[in-house]
């Protein structure tokens, strides 16, 4: 049942951030909230928590990274209060309630996939018109959504265990 909350959860983030660039707060939380309970029905705590520092661990790294690249790219030192104009807070509020859902290699190699997702789609978009922001909530969301149905299609796949990315990297 709480998958399925999630789902709803990541198609209304979706819509949202697609149609307004925004997400509401109510709906994060909702995400946030079933992404926690799921994690604990199916690992223990100790777990969930060290692979949730660990992929906060990961998310700030990427943070400080775009933090400096933009400071090299304008050649001043960016404040915190600036990143607004280039990432927005929903799409960081996602990936902190994804932060608890996924193992360290799951979470990172959703990462990755999603990231490039967002810059074919980027890519793709402006070749018909110039879209400057990038819905990557909404990406992040479609993505995570796909990865849901592949949870309910395959009993085996397991959010907190790499077992299941394993046997497909290797077979």
């Amino acid at each position: 049942m709480t998958l399925y909350i999630i789902m709803i959860a990541l198609v209304i983030i979706a819509y949202q951030d697609f149609k307004y660039l925004k997400v509401s707060v109510y709906i994060m939380l909702v995400l946030w909230l079933s992404c926690y309970y799921l994690s604990l029905s199916n690992t223990k705590l100790n777990l969930v928590i060290s692979h949730f520092i660990i992929n906060i661990a990961f998310i700030s790294f990427n943070s400080v990274m775009l933090f400096t690249y933009l400071s090299i790219k304008y050649r001043k030192l960016i404040q915190f209060s600036m990143l607004k104009n280039y990432i927005g807070g929903a799409d960081l509020i996602i990936w902190i309630c994804l932060a608890i859902l996924f193992s360290p290699l799951n979470f990172i190699v959703l990462s990755l996939i999603t990231l490039i997702l967002a810059l074919i789609v980027w890519f793709l978009v402006n070749l018909f018109y110039r879209f400057l922001k990038i819905p990557l909530a909404g990406i992040v969301a479609l993505v995570v959504f796909s990865v849901c149905g592949i949870k309910l299609l395959n009993k085996s796949f397991d959010f907190q265990n790499d077992t299941w990315l394993f046997i497909q990297i290797v077979a």
